[in-house]
Formats: C-alpha cells, structure tokens, sequence
C-alpha cells in the first residue's frame, strides 16, 4: 500500500527530506493535456497550477495518500 511505502522511504530520509503525503492523480500526464512537451519532459508549471489551489486543504487532511 501507499501508506507503508511512504514510511518506508520516510525511513531511509533525514528529517528534512521527509514526505508529508503523496497526491495520485488518476488523469495521466500526457501531451494532449499539455503536462507534457512533445519530448515528453514535465511541464512543472502546468501542474504546478492545476493543483495550486488544494495544497493547503491536502496538508490539512489526516490522510497520507490522496487520490484526486
């Protein structure tokens, strides 16, 4: 599960690297949707402002794992 691995990795990290949730979206990053470039490298600014607005509110959910 999510959860379990999330731990794990935590495990192995200082405490400054730790992972506080992980966000799984269930739309792919493709090139249509434009999160990717034609050489399939992450466009960082269009995700980052797809989900912009629900940082704060998943940093205040209980949960590990997020599903979106």
């Amino acid at each position: 599960d999510l959860e379990q691995m999330l731990g794990e990795i935590n495990n192995q990290l200082a405490d400054y690297e730790k992972l506080q949730l992980i966000i799984v979206k269930k739309e792919a990053w493709t090139i249509e949707n434009g999160f990717l470039t034609p050489t399939m490298k992450i466009r960082r600014n269009r995700i980052e402002d797809s989900i912009k607005e629900h940082i704060d509110q998943w940093y205040q959910q209980p949960k590990k794992v997020i599903w979106i």
